[in-house]
């Protein structure tokens, strides 16, 4: 009774699956998806497995392996399983609606899943900058349920054509002083953090669109307006001899005209006639 009101609650997705398998290429997860469409949950965990376990796929695959196999094991009662599943799918696709697709009854695991993440602080991620000083790369890596195990990091200073590229262990906190960056305000940089799989859980920038980090300034802007007319200090000297006399100007010409202007008064002191 369990499986048929689940598989009731699968319907819609196993009609949109099934308009697509077509176009899914040979591959584990294609086999577990035609399980999953079968309504064969044992061949779609097993099928599921292995697509996790073969590595290299991108982000929104392994939220659907992910996915695929939450639904699997939350069907054949292994719950934990089923939980443990669904908060690496909600790392990866946060506005997952995977509950939409279950039975009433099969719905428990994900919704703790779920509620464990609503409760966190932190979500998978990770964060890029530069020192201005030393030209280093520092990368901050957020990852409440340690889903990391690689950070493969491709950096290019500013007119270089070529990428410099390492590859660390996951950590909070790392640090890379690339060749070529030192003394940069910036660069261009292709992140990836991989699981233990090389599956890939977050990507940044791409060969054709590389992300940038710090600002676009470099030492030849600072020289161009250093060397300009305005940093000049015989500009500034100049101009203000030239505004001190205009002002100079002004005064004495606006103190003739009062002078000019000024009413003549006369009077008598004894014979002698004054006037101002």
């Amino acid at each position: 009774m369990h499986l048929l009101r689940l598989a009731h609650g699968l319907l819609p997705a196993v009609a949109i699956l099934a308009s697509a398998s077509g176009a899914v290429a040979q591959s584990p997860l294609a086999d577990a998806e035609r399980s999953y469409v079968a309504v064969d949950f044992d061949a779609t965990l097993r099928h599921a497995t292995r697509a996790l376990e073969e590595g290299g796929h991108p982000p929104n695959e392994l939220a659907r392996i992910y996915e695929l196999i939450g639904v699997a094991k939350e069907t054949l009662r292994d719950y934990d399983g089923a939980k443990a599943a669904f908060l690496r799918l909600l790392a990866l696709r946060p506005d997952a609606r995977t509950h939409e697709v279950l039975a009433p009854t099969a719905r428990g695991s994900f919704l703790e899943a779920r509620g464990f993440w609503a409760a966190q602080q932190e979500r998978l991620g990770v964060r890029v900058d530069i020192s201005s000083e030393t030209g280093a790369l520092r990368i901050s890596l957020s990852d409440p349920i340690q889903m990391a195990r690689r950070v493969v990091i491709r950096a290019r200073a500013p007119n270089a054509r070529a990428f410099v590229q390492t590859e660390r262990p996951a950590a909070r906190n790392m640090s890379w002083n690339a060749p070529g960056l030192e003394g940069q305000t910036w660069a261009s940089y292709i992140l990836r953090v991989l699981d233990e799989h090389g599956n890939t859980l977050l990507e940044i920038g791409s060969e054709e669109s590389p992300e940038t980090v710090g600002q676009r300034r470099g030492r030849g802007e600072e020289e161009e307006e250093s060397g300009s007319i305005f940093a000049s200090p015989w500009f500034w000297i100049v101009t203000g001899v030239v505004v001190a006399g205009a002002v100079s100007a002004i005064l004495y010409w606006q103190l003739v005209v009062e002078q000019e202007d000024a009413p003549v008064q006369e009077v008598l002191v004894g014979r002698v006639r004054l006037g101002w």
